[in-house]
């Protein structure tokens, strides 16, 4: 009977007062709706300030140097200024800790945390580390070469394509393209030449240039008798350096 009795009094209102009472219900709906949102999503608070000036620290738990370099130098790569300072301080007083290893700081350790500027300066002057020694393992179903030499490897296909750029592609439909090296090349109209038009600007991973002269020996590697893909070249008679990024190949 209240619901009945509800909606007989909504027929006595005035269609101004209909219009007020559907926006007031509007209204709360939306204020429901913003209120849920503030309870769900987290208030973003603003990061601290970079520290103007130097302190000592003392290690807690769950610290870490970058962590650190984080919240008081306002950049988490800053941490070996961490450690430099720390160092400093340490070879003048004993009460600071010695850090030899940035990945562990123990709880208790006293370090020294210097200005954001400080930090910057550093950070800026420090040479950049050298690049560490990495070594490519290959699994393989056979007896495999100890060499990447690809005038005389046996086997490799699949590794070499993945360290060597081509002259020449293929793409899925067998149509050859392009590879990494040359821009294009043209056919003489008695199929007896092509001339490859490289690439500018590509180098080697030691920094030495690409170029015209480093395909005619290149070439003329593979085709040496000892070269198990010789074959393979057996109907190239010359390689002409025309320019720089310019190569014919010659052919019966």
């Amino acid at each position: 009977m209240s619901g009945k009795r509800s909606a007989m009094s909504n027929l006595t209102l005035s269609p101004q007062e209909r219009r007020t009472r559907k926006m007031s219900k509007k209204l709360l709906n939306l204020l429901l709706v913003v209120m849920m949102l503030a309870v769900l999503v987290p208030t973003t608070l603003a990061a601290p300030p970079a520290q103007e000036e130097g302190q000592d620290y003392v290690v807690v738990a769950d610290d870490w140097l970058s962590k650190l370099a984080d919240k008081y130098l306002g950049n988490p790569l800053a941490y070996p200024a961490i450690v430099e300072f720390t160092n400093q301080k340490q070879a003048e007083d004993a009460s600071y800790a010695e850090i030899t290893d940035p990945d562990l700081i123990e709880v208790g350790w006293k370090i020294y945390i210097p200005s954001a500027e400080e930090a910057a300066e550093f950070v800026a002057a420090a040479p950049a580390a050298p690049a560490a020694e990495k070594t490519l393992t290959i699994a393989y179903k056979i007896q495999y070469n100890d060499h990447f030499d690809i005038s005389t490897m046996v086997y490799g296909a699949e590794p070499t394509h993945m360290i060597y750029d081509t002259l020449v592609s293929v793409d899925p439909n067998y149509e050859y393209l392009p590879g990494g090296l040359t821009e294009r090349w043209e056919v003489s109209e008695d199929g007896t030449t092509v001339t490859f038009y490289l690439k500018e600007g590509v180098t080697f991973h030691d920094g030495s240039e690409f170029n015209a002269g480093v395909v005619k020996w290149w070439l003329e590697e593979m085709v040496k008798e000892e070269g198990v893909v010789a074959y393979m070249y057996n109907a190239i008679t010359e390689i002409e350096v025309i320019d720089d990024y310019t190569v014919a190949l010659h052919m019966d």
